[in-house]
């Protein structure tokens, strides 16, 4: 905190962004006080918070947008990818009254690479409005629970899953491995499960399940994590694997 207050005190900074829980890092939560903390110096300084809630956002979260579980209203918040509901590509980025208000005067001038999209616009906004229901957020969460009660009971025959990291639906596996991730990541892909481990710490696999996923599927979901633990345990234990400068990762969804 006190780092990115220095960087901020000069106050020629235009925005913060921030990905809500991190996804190269493993997508573990930051703590309790620090988003809130972070919104607090961006209006002391003059700088807008920006929210990246491509991977957050829509539900998985238990809230319709991750930074709401910190009580959190970012200035500017982008959302994209499950936005389109895997139909048609659609992204959008949502701004506040104070930070569109521009728009009014301007919004005449303002382009975009999926502007005039009525398809992708009406599959966005059925989207919001699934994504948005009370009961479909509740589901979310005990859909979560129930795969943290399956991961603990795995986890008490193969200590090598060290530790979940979780909130909702958004988590990251830590295995007891500087590899894990990775060797879970080809361990589940060879058997049917498609997950990818964290760029910048490969030790971690993310985990993403389907909103509106039921608990038949995560059984079998749970079954095959098994299976594919029983085979990573067995690795050698390698050096982690590290992102060069300037790679770039791709999301990932189990």
């Amino acid at each position: 905190m006190d780092a990115v207050e220095r960087a901020l005190r000069h106050e020629d900074v235009a925005a913060v962004i921030i990905e809500t829980i991190p996804a190269t890092y493993g997508f573990i939560a930051p703590r309790a006080d620090y988003l809130p903390r972070i919104k607090a110096l961006c209006e002391r300084h003059g700088a807008l918070y920006i929210a990246d809630e491509v991977q957050t956002g829509l539900g998985r979260t238990g809230h319709l947008w991750g930074v709401s579980a910190w009580g959190v209203e970012p200035d500017i918040l982008v959302t994209a990818k499950g936005f389109s509901g895997g139909l048609y590509p659609i992204a959008a980025t949502v701004l506040s009254a104070s930070a569109g208000a521009w728009l009014a005067e301007n919004g005449w001038g303002h382009v975009s690479g999926f502007g005039g999209a009525e398809v992708g616009c009406a599959l966005a906004q059925r989207v919001l409005e699934i994504c948005s229901n009370p009961a479909n957020l509740a589901h979310a969460l005990h859909i979560s629970d129930y795969f943290a009660a399956g991961f603990a009971d795995i986890q008490q025959r193969h200590p090598y899953l060290r530790r979940v990291h979780r909130l909702g639906l958004v988590m990251g596996l830590e295995f007891d491995s500087p590899r894990g991730g990775v060797d879970m990541m080809k361990a589940l892909y060879d058997i049917g499960l498609w997950a990818i481990f964290a760029g910048f710490n490969s030790s971690i696999l993310q985990v993403k399940p389907g909103f509106l996923i039921d608990t038949r599927y995560c059984d079998e979901a749970l079954e095959r994590f098994q299976d594919a633990i029983r085979v990573a345990e067995r690795q050698p234990k390698r050096p982690p694997i590290r992102l060069v400068s300037g790679g770039r990762s791709t999301s990932g969804s189990l």
